[in-house]
């Protein structure tokens, strides 16, 4: 996934915008959700509640960036998955090449 800036970081939740149409101005239409439940991580495309894709018996462990928001220029994301009762964890690190 690309991204032209991180919006929101928490605990449980993870806000992308991602300039489709290089017009520099964020809307929700461009902005991609990941979401913790607690049990379940959901990604929400397009901030569309009903474009979504959920994975089950998955647990986000980690949330983090380098920097103030907006300002973030990295992210980090940290989660574990359980199928077949065998855990494994997974990390996907990202960061700007270039900043609008």
């Amino acid at each position: 996934m690309r991204a032209n800036e991180v919006v929101e970081v928490s605990a449980t939740k993870l806000v992308l915008w991602h300039d489709d149409n290089a017009d520099k101005i964020p809307v929700d239409a461009e902005k991609t959700t990941i979401e913790m439940d607690g049990t379940n991580l959901t990604i929400y495309k397009n901030n569309d509640l009903t474009n979504k894709e959920t994975y089950r018996n998955c647990q986000l462990t980690d949330i983090s960036g380098n920097e103030f928001l907006p300002d973030t220029t990295w992210v980090r994301i940290k989660f574990t998955l359980t199928e077949n009762g065998a855990a494994q964890t997974y990390m996907v690190c990202a960061s700007l090449r270039a900043k609008n």
